[in-house]
């Protein structure tokens, strides 16, 4: 089971090395994102304007005991 949602704000902050970046919303709140592999983040700056594609997934093992 996945679900995605679109966060779109403002960058404050990137971390290339650990392909982190960090989003201003429109309420003004931060959070930090880990970004995929094919993110380049050498292409967008402190200050873009952007849109999120946020997916969560959950992942169960169940066994016999």
């Amino acid at each position: 089971m996945a679900k995605t949602k679109e966060i779109t704000g403002k960058i404050v902050s990137m971390d290339t090395t650990a392909q982190t970046v960090t989003i201003q919303g429109p309420a003004g709140g931060t959070q930090t994102f880990q970004t995929g592999p094919g993110v380049k983040l050498d292409q967008f700056q402190t200050g873009d304007d952007v849109t999120l594609r946020v997916t969560v997934a959950l992942a169960l093992r169940v066994e016999n005991r």
